[in-house]
């Protein structure tokens, strides 16, 4: 019968693209079933061997290319853990009805405009809208040109979310809390934080 030969042929060929020209059967070996049988069972281990390669590139990529993010911003794709690792965290706890808080807006959106590469300016959303259309219209209402996240920083760093506006909490690199400013601040009296130096006033 030419059952098998035809159906050896068929699978040299398939595989021929994949790497496996290597494994091409001898065509003066006797061309009988059981012959057949070892050659088919020996492609098809091959072959699942390649595709579960093929699968953990696949899976690997994956998860390096799709790490979670440790916040959500709004309107944005979200920090990682890389974003945030050996930064200053410049906190600003805002809400629409505030009036200190919309004055000091534009002194973080210039320190994000002016940024060291150590350190992010973050926005906090006291009311914490669910709605996605209802946190953007808030951020454009406010003038907002900094990150904003939609998850609370306050229980991943360890303090206490505020309760009084605008509050101002600055993280140092290692996570610890260097400064929890209450009232309307200036990109002076932020950085005398980051810098180290005393506040006075």
């Amino acid at each position: 019968s030419k059952t098998p030969e035809r159906t050896v042929s068929f699978l040299e060929h398939f595989f021929a693209d994949t790497k496996f020209a290597d494994t091409k059967l001898d065509e003066k070996q006797p061309a009988n079933y059981e012959f057949a049988g070892r050659k088919i069972s020996s492609i098809k281990r091959m072959g699942i061997a390649y595709m579960k390669r093929c699968f953990l590139i696949l899976a690997c990529v994956v998860l390096v290319g799709c790490e979670r993010p440790v916040f959500e911003v709004v309107g944005g794709s979200g920090l990682s853990e890389a974003d945030l690792k050996d930064r200053w965290l410049v906190i600003n706890y805002w809400a629409t009805w505030c009036g200190p808080c919309i004055t000091e807006i534009p002194e973080f959106n210039e320190i994000h405009h002016n940024p060291r590469s150590d350190l992010i300016v973050l926005g906090v959303n006291f009311d914490a809208p669910i709605e996605r259309s209802t946190q953007q219209a808030d951020l454009e209402k406010m003038k907002i040109e900094f990150p904003v996240v939609i998850q609370d920083p306050a229980s991943r760093f360890g303090y206490e979310v505020p309760l009084v506006l605008p509050t101002t909490v600055i993280v140092r690199p290692d996570g610890s809390i260097a400064a929890q400013l209450v009232g309307p601040q200036t990109k002076t009296t932020v950085m005398q934080v980051v810098a180290g130096a005393p506040i006075t006033g």
